[in-house]
Formats: structure tokens, C-alpha cells, sequence
């Protein structure tokens, strides 16, 4: 499941500089193609990100930090929804992320007070089913510090979560 629009962003820059997904969680991807264009095909490819739903927000070090539009953001962790969750995952590996998933349902907050943070972070690792197992522990412990701080939780991911564990199910 590849719903991260890295290829896309990707054809919008075209070749020439690279595209990477950023380490830290203030945005979803990192280029150079500021350094790496000249001015007017910068504003023009700026003009096409930004038309597609992409923000640019560029550094003192001359990169450019690209991450989603909040409707774009939106369209991508709505379109799961959690109709078909199962009772419970066919795969011992997916226990955690399961009780994530429970947790996030039961403590749904409005889209616009969740924490983008770690929306991305789950969003990033949404193509890579062992990392997300690895990061659930992780995000399961965050949860726990933001419910005590009576913070609202991601609760838009619990689709995008569920839809990990059904994918597994499948090649099970």
C-alpha cells in the first residue's frame, strides 16, 4: 500500500535534483531543487506543487521542505475508512498496531487539532509494513503521554493503520 505521493512529487520536480522523505516530522520530503534550477523554473515548478496540493517551504541551507496541503492531507488519510475492521489480526506481528488502532477510535478528536507530527510519521511509514510494526510500540507510548496531557490523538491514521492490518491478512 503506497499512498505517500512521492512519485508524484517526484514527476512534478523531474529529474535533476533529489527528492528524499525528510528524517524529522516537519514535513514529509526534502529537495535540492533550489540549488538546482534557475529562477524561473523554480517559480514554475513551485507553481506546479502548489497547484497539486504540495506546500514549499525553503531553509536557510537552501533546500526545500515539501509537505501536503491540510485538504490534501485530508483526501488521503479519509479515504480508509473503518468499516471492515477485523476482530481481531490474523498475525501475531500486527497485535500492536491493532491496539493502536483501538486506542485511536476510541479517542477521536476534530481534523484540524490533530497532531500533524505524527500523522506524517505514520503516513511515511504507511509503504513499509515492518516499519510500521517496529513504530506502533512507539506511537502507542506517544498516545499515552498526549491522552495524559489530555491533547487530542491522530485518530484520522486508525484508517490508514487498519488498512495495514487488512493488506496482511491478505497475503496470510
Amino acid at each position: 500500500m503506497d499512498v505517500l505521493p512521492q512519485k508524484e512529487l517526484a514527476a512534478l520536480l523531474g529529474g535533476g535534483c533529489f527528492l528524499r522523505r525528510m528524517d524529522s516530522n516537519e514535513a514529509l520530503f526534502i529537495t535540492d531543487a533550489p540549488r538546482r534550477f534557475d529562477q524561473t523554473s523554480l517559480r514554475e515548478k513551485q507553481s506546479q506543487l502548489i497547484q497539486s496540493g504540495f506546500t514549499c517551504t525553503e531553509q536557510k541551507n537552501g533546500l526545500w521542505q515539501i509537505d501536503l496541503t491540510d485538504l490534501r492531507y485530508q483526501q488521503i488519510f479519509h479515504q480508509f475508512c473503518m468499516d471492515s475492521m477485523p476482530a481481531f489480526p490474523n498475525s501475531s506481528a500486527m497485535l500492536d498496531i491493532y491496539t493502536l488502532i483501538r486506542l485511536l477510535t476510541l479517542h477521536p478528536a476534530p481534523w484540524h487539532i490533530q497532531p500533524r507530527n505524527m500523522l506524517r510519521e505514520i503516513l511515511k511509514q504507511s509503504n513499509n509494513p515492518s516499519a510500521t510494526i517496529q513504530a506502533a510500540p512507539q506511537w502507542i507510548a506517544q498516545c499515552a503521554v498526549l491522552l495524559r496531557k489530555h491533547q487530542p490523538l491522530p485518530s484520522a491514521a486508525a484508517g490508514l493503520l487498519n488498512e495495514a492490518i487488512l493488506q496482511a491478512g491478505k497475503e496470510h
